[in-house]
């Protein structure tokens, strides 16, 4: 199937899933039954990943599958993953942080045993609430005050930060174009080659098509909204830049100005 040659089996579900839970409408009420169809095929294709922790409950525990976090609600059960190879790491404050390689066939359920053992205490490192050697030694230097008429300037913004996450809506909304357009085109191709119309291998070529529409259509939405938030980011043309005020600043031994 396109799904499997593409190895987008997850995504192609939650898309098809998505679509039956739509109201329904006269215009794509004859795709529901393909789409139901799709759903049945796909989810014995899926792999599900049981991740089992120890110990069970430690607070702050933050579980990630190939780099993406696991909603903590979302742990009690199998994960769907696309077959293939997968990392899993576990993570939490105080715990060293576990990783486990798994291989996932197609339909297969995969437990995953993710062991977290404590930090080993830094030889040397204060105990909280106690006093830190030689921070009695001495009087505290006074900390620099702001001359009147200005304070310390905030740090600028990253614009490279800033802009990370269009980018990411960006490229991957055009990678799932990709992806849709290339099922959609299996899909029609499929079609073409079915010796009848109303056939068993008619219906799956239309599920196929059926897909590939509405994985490129998710990918065209994703890409849009990383090209809007582009446009609106961008600072008005011609305009000018803003420029921090002077600042200055008096420590114990020096007078700092800053522009």
């Amino acid at each position: 199937m396109a799904q499997q040659q593409t190895g987008q089996l997850v995504e192609a579900l939650e898309s098809f899933r998505a679509f039956l839970v739509e109201p329904s409408a006269p215009a794509t009420k004859g795709y529901e039954k393909l789409a139901r169809q799709a759903v049945q095929e796909l989810e014995r294709h899926v792999a599900g990943l049981d991740l089992r922790l120890s110990p069970d409950d430690v607070a702050g525990v933050v579980v990630k599958i190939d780099g993406v976090e696991v909603p903590a609600a979302a742990l009690d059960r199998p994960r769907p993953v696309n077959p293939g190879n997968h990392v899993v790491t576990v993570s939490a404050p105080g715990y060293r942080e576990a990783r486990r390689s798994v291989a996932a066939a197609p339909g297969s359920r995969v437990v995953v045993m993710l062991t977290l053992e404590r930090d080993a205490p830094t030889p040397g490192a204060s105990t909280p609430g106690a006093p830190t050697p030689g921070a009695a030694a001495g009087p505290r230097a006074p900390a620099a005050r702001a001359l009147p008429g200005g304070a310390a300037p905030d740090a600028a913004p990253d614009a490279a930060t800033v802009r990370v996450v269009p980018i990411v809506l960006l490229a991957g909304g055009l990678t799932t174009v990709a992806a849709g357009v290339a099922i959609g085109l299996l899909g029609v191709a499929s079609a073409s080659d079915a010796p009848t119309r109303d056939g068993d291998a008619a219906d799956a070529a239309r599920a196929q098509a059926l897909a590939g529409d509405i994985v490129a259509g998710a990918g065209l939405l994703a890409a849009g909204a990383g090209v809007l938030v582009l446009v609106l980011d961008r600072d008005p043309a011609g305009a000018p830049q803003k420029q921090a005020p002077p600042r200055a600043a008096v420590g114990p031994l020096r007078l700092t100005v800053r522009f």
